[in-house]
C-alpha cells in the first residue's frame, strides 16, 4: 500500500481569495491534481484563520508543490507549505513573500531538523511513545532517544512524558 504525506499549506496577501477559488476550481471531488508534475493531493479542509488560509490534506509521496509555487508567483502570495511524510522518510517546506521565492528545504529524514522545525519536538514525543512498551527500548532506540537528546529532550524527560515505570 502506498504511503500518504501530510500537506499543510498557509496562504496570505491581498489576492488570497481569488486563489482559494482558483483552488478550488481545480479540485475534482476533494482531489487537487497539478498535471505538470502529475502530483495531487487530497484537500481534508481549508481554515480561515488570523494568518491566512490554512489548507490541510495528504498526498502520495508529495504534494503538489510545483502548484502552490506558481500560485504564489501568480498572486503575490505569502506561502509556508510544508509537506512530510513517516512511510518514505523525508520532510519538505518552501516559503514565498509577497509572491517572491524566500526558501526551500528538503530532508530525507521525518524525524530531522526539519521535521522537528515542522510539527514540533511535542509531535515526535507522542509519535514515539510506543518504543517505551518495548524491551530493551533505551537500548534499540538510542539514536531516536539521542536526537531527543539534542533536541532538549533527555532520557528522564521521555520517560514521564511515556509514563514509565521503574524497575
Amino acid at each position: 500500500m502506498a504511503n500518504w504525506s501530510e500537506t499543510y499549506i498557509t496562504l496570505s496577501g491581498d489576492r488570497v481569495k481569488e486563489a482559494v477559488d482558483k483552488i478550488k476550481k481545480d479540485t475534482d471531488n476533494g482531489y487537487l491534481r497539478y498535471p505538470v508534475s502529475g502530483r495531487g493531493m487530497t484537500i481534508d479542509f481549508f481554515t480561515d484563520e488570523e494568518k491566512g488560509i490554512v489548507i490541510s490534506g495528504s498526498g502520495r509521496w508529495a504534494g503538489p508543490d510545483k502548484y502552490f509555487k506558481r500560485l504564489c508567483e501568480e498572486y503575490g502570495l505569502t506561502c509556508l507549505y510544508t509537506d512530510a511524510e513517516a512511510g518514505c522518510n523525508f520532510a519538505y517546506l518552501f516559503e514565498y513573500k509577497d509572491g517572491v521565492f524566500v526558501r526551500e528545504k528538503e530532508e530525507s529524514s521525518y524525524f530531522g531538523n526539519l521535521g522537528i522545525e515542522i510539527f514540533g519536538i511535542e509531535y515526535f514525543i507522542g509519535y514515539f511513545s510506543w518504543i517505551s512498551n518495548e524491551e530493551n527500548w533505551e537500548e534499540e532506540w538510542a539514536d531516536t532517544v539521542e536526537i531527543f537528546k539534542k533536541h532538549g529532550v533527555s532520557l528522564e524527560d521521555l520517560k514521564e512524558c511515556w509514563e514509565v515505570k521503574s524497575a
